[in-house]
């Protein structure tokens, strides 16, 4: 079996697919988590086609959409500050070098 190697867009997505929704609009989960998935889907793609590891802006939006869509979800604060220090933290010896403060600035 192949060794995991953690990589920071897998394991910021991860946090999302892994969190339930306590938001009760329908609505407002379809008008900001849906985008923002879809968006995260299409950072993957592009980055999959030009092969290597994503650029730090990319990074950077992953990180920003994860963020607004554990929002959206209405995940206290503190578990999303714990679970994204989790991510950035297991992905800091992953697949390509983590500049935490310049990915969360």
């Amino acid at each position: 079996m192949a060794e995991y190697i953690p990589e920071l867009l897998n394991e910021l997505t991860r946090i999302v697919i892994t969190t339930r929704n306590d938001n009760p609009s329908v609505e407002e989960y379809d008008k900001v988590v849906i985008p923002a998935w879809r968006r995260c889907e299409e950072l993957r793609e592009r980055i999959k086609a030009r092969g290597g590891p994503p650029t730090l802006d990319e990074q950077r939006e992953v990180y920003r959409l994860v963020l607004t869509m554990l929002r959206c979800k209405a995940v206290p604060e503190a578990e999303i500050r714990e679970r994204l220090d989790e991510a950035l933290t297991r992905s800091a010896s992953g697949a390509y070098p983590i500049d935490r403060r310049a990915v969360e600035g």
